[in-house]
């Protein structure tokens, strides 16, 4: 029969008279196992298991009520009192937890249709988990057990629904006065409730003692697991990184036995992700960058977390196997590579290196400052299937150490011994492999999303933007309506361009605009991509109508400005300067002492000197754009289309070397596309001008033979006006007969045709000549023909070349 309530003044007196010590503070919640360093939480609930025995319980009660009256009439009583207050060793206590009536934070607020559900289902608006809790204990002892778990279950339930409409302070002391007459079963769920609610409300210092308390007091390994997922959590979000990648990550990669295997994914994906994000710095994200890629931070939903907890405690374990070692895959002589099966007891760390290197016919070496860190260090180990490298992370990492493979070697070395780079390199190396596994083997987790996008990332900042992307594609089509979406299709679309995939691109971006839920933010800047892909496509008009939607999306936002300098640039590109500085002028003050203050002032300018009739206003604006000019840096700003913009502008006011440097940051910044070949057709013909024929035919041969467009084909025309130039009659020939067959245009033909008759001409072949110059093609000799095959063996070999690049 459970006992009745005992107030803390009369259990104190009562601890006293069972000759416990005074000062040792009562704890209500039911004994649990303790160990090592838990020896005095074990004391205390050792007296309180004394104190709620079954032994004269009534008897026991009318002392307690003698002596509670004694002692509020001693003098002693405040200052036990206080005592008493003073020593917060109770981790699961309102004080501790710091979670009361008047919290307001709430790290995820349900939605409205799930609170009126609750109210609905609820007896009475008023009625709390609380009230049901405090009449159900207040009440005699029914007698019958079963029904009394059963109310108990309810108000647990009732409590549980509180939790789930954000209620976190009420859920709190509904869980509290459960726990304070509960025994049994339902202490350690109550335990771990108690510590969600300080997690959800925010206090995760509070939680993570909590969480850890019931991780080392309780042997159940489902209820340790679940303890030591929420202890993650919380280290994942105070980016506590020494936290997890010392105790945790040994735990979770090298003994499966200490977790059950979903608990053991979810803490990996939180480990996978902590160590990129230590070696990159996601605070301030500049979405406009081509370089970057964007990862939301993952935050819990505490009322999965708690629907989640049936699931999380009633897997299967993985049953610890006899000692054993076995190599299951061998592929080559590298740790990523070859797979073991390993299950041994606790060892010391050095003898179990060396010979499971041995194992695996490979050689150990250990520097003098990492022996000095594994000595003394042992580890038990059970996998039953995991790759070397995964092995040795797990017995390198915690102890601040790096691994390197030497031919067929390993070499372990402490961080001080490896420069900056080389320790990061090493850590992006196993923050790769922890995130493959966690989003391969733990795809069902809700974290999947920000992993894959987390080793997207990491893939992508290292050049290997195919990789990134099939990461992200596999995302969008296996979760198509993720929380991640908008980002993943945001990221996916940056990755393309990398690959020179326009059209693709923009469909991802597209995406990324469509898609449900994700932060404005990333949907603007999406837009600005759209449109820039657009103008460099030759489509001036529609990616102008798309960066005025927008424009639209972007108001009272931090985005707003780069909006709409997107769309005057795009105004200034389709040749509509009032377009342009009417955008400006809608947003003067925003503009003129806010970001993008640079080159507001460039496009306000631009478009007034290019508006301007009258030679002294044209003037007058003239030098306006030279004052901007010199303050505005084109290549800080999204696309190529910039650059081209100064240099037409340096064209028009004759600044000839600025206008060169121009083009060049131009081509540097443009893929390939309809606006780069534009741009390297005007700056052909600068260096023509200048008579710098052979950069302007080097700068030629950049554009594609197969391309089969009017602007292509120009440029093949002057590519063959360089040639003779330059006094290379049978590379004019070659280009003329090239562009003969690929056009069906006759201003093009003849043109070609004046141009191959004075390359016969200057050969001394003037039949060939005289053809030309009326009109005809003439036959190819012997060697054209041989000049013509060689030429056709290699010319097909580009647009592939382009296209895996």
């Amino acid at each position: 029969m459970p006992s009745r309530p005992i107030s803390v003044v009369s259990m104190m007196v009562g601890m006293a008279v069972l000759g416990a010590a005074g000062t040792m503070t009562f704890r209500s919640e039911i004994p649990v196992k303790s160990a090592g360093k838990h020896a005095v939480e074990s004391l205390n609930t050792q007296s309180d298991e004394n104190i709620s025995s079954d032994q004269s319980a009534d008897s026991l009660d009318g002392t307690m009520d003698e002596l509670a009256d004694r002692v509020q009439e001693s003098p002693h009583a405040a200052q036990i009192e206080k005592n008493h207050e003073a020593i917060p060793d109770d981790p699961f206590s309102d004080e501790s937890l710091g979670v009361t009536e008047s919290t307001t934070v709430a790290t995820f607020q349900p939605d409205s249709e799930h609170s009126s559900q609750r109210n609905t289902d609820s007896h009475s608006p008023a009625v709390s988990a609380l009230d049901e809790a405090t009449e159900l204990f207040e009440a005699e002892p029914s007698g019958h057990e079963e029904t009394l778990t059963q109310q108990l279950m309810t108000n647990i339930s009732l409590a549980d629904g509180d939790f789930g409409n954000g209620n976190y302070a009420q859920a709190m002391q509904a869980y509290q006065a459960i726990r304070q007459r509960s025994e049994g079963a339902p202490g350690v769920a109550i335990l771990i409730r108690l510590a969600l609610c300080a997690e959800a409300a925010g206090r995760r210092a509070a939680a993570l003692e909590a969480y850890r308390q019931v991780a080392s007091t309780h042997d159940d390994p489902a209820w340790a697991g679940v303890a030591r997922y929420g202890e993650a959590r919380c280290l994942a979000a105070t980016k506590r990184h020494d936290g997890l990648q010392t105790d945790l990550l040994r735990r979770v990669l090298l003994d499966e036995s200490e977790f059950l295997p979903t608990v053991r994914y979810e803490v990996l994906h939180l480990i996978g992700r902590d160590l990129w994000q230590e070696q990159f710095s996601t605070t301030a994200v500049d979405l406009l960058d081509d370089e970057t890629l964007t990862v939301p931070e993952w935050t819990a939903d505490p009322a999965g977390l708690l629907n989640e907890l049936p699931l999380l405690i009633h897997e299967t374990p993985t049953k610890i196997a006899a000692v054993q070692f076995q190599v299951l895959h061998f592929d080559d002589k590298t740790p990523d590579g070859i797979s073991v099966r390993l299950s041994c007891g606790t060892t010391r760390l050095e003898p179990l290196l060396l010979n499971l290197m041995k194992g695996c016919r490979l050689e150990l070496g250990i520097s003098t400052q990492a022996a000095k860190q594994l000595q003394g260090r042992t580890q038990q180990v059970h996998v039953d299937n995991s790759r070397l490298a995964i092995l040795l992370d797990g017995m390198t990492i915690p102890y601040d150490l790096c691994w390197q493979q030497q031919d067929e070697r390993i070499v372990i070395m402490h961080h001080g011994e490896l420069s900056p780079e080389e320790f990061r390199q090493c850590r992006l190396s196993s923050a790769e492999r922890l995130l493959r596994v966690a989003v391969t083997d733990g795809a069902i987790s809700r974290q999947t999303g920000h992993s894959r996008l987390a080793l997207a990332t990491l893939l992508f900042h290292q050049k290997r933007a195919a990789d990134a992307a099939q990461f992200l594609q596999v995302q969008i089509e296996s979760e198509p309506r993720s929380v991640v979406e908008t980002e993943a299709a945001f990221n996916l679309g940056k990755c393309l361009m990398a690959l020179d995939q326009s059209n693709e691109s923009r469909e991802a971006f597209l995406r990324s605009i469509d898609a449900a839920g994700g932060t404005t933010e990333v949907k603007i800047a999406a837009y600005i991509f759209v449109s820039r892909l657009l103008m460099e496509a030759d489509q001036s008009k529609l990616a102008i109508s798309n960066m005025i939607r927008g424009v639209s999306l972007s108001q009272d936002t931090a985005m707003e400005p780069y909006a709409a300098l997107q769309l005057g640039s795009a105004y200034l590109i389709s040749g509509n300067p009032q377009g342009a500085n009417s955008v400006l002028m809608q947003r003067r003050d925003e503009l003129s002492n806010g970001v993008g203050r640079e080159a507001a002032a460039f496009v306000s300018a631009l478009s007034r000197f290019r508006a301007a009739v009258l030679a002294d206003r044209k003037e007058r604006e003239g030098w306006a754009v030279v004052t901007a000019l010199a303050e505005f840096n084109a290549e800080e700003y999204c696309g190529g289309h910039w650059a081209i913009l100064v240099a037409e502008a340096c064209e028009e006011l004759g600044l000839e070397g600025q206008a060169d440097d121009a083009y060049l940051l131009a081509l540097k910044k443009l893929p390939s596309s309809w606006l780069r070949d534009r741009t390297v057709l005007r700056l052909a013909a600068r260096y023509q001008r200048d008579r710098e024929f052979e950069e302007a035919r080097l700068l030629l041969a950049t554009l594609s033979t197969a391309e089969t467009n009017q602007m292509s084909l120009q440029a093949k025309l002057r590519s063959a006006e360089v040639s003779m130039e330059q006094n290379h009659p049978d590379d004019a020939i070659r280009t003329c007969r090239m562009l003969i067959d690929s056009t069906a245009t006759p201003e093009l033909e003849r043109s070609a045709l004046r141009i191959m008759g004075q390359a016969y001409e200057r050969k001394q072949n003037h039949d060939a000549a005289i053809s030309c110059f009326a009109g005809m093609l003439p036959e190819e000799t012997l060697d054209e023909k041989q000049d013509r095959a060689a030429a056709n063996s290699i010319i097909p070999s580009a647009p592939h070349e382009r296209q895996d690049r």
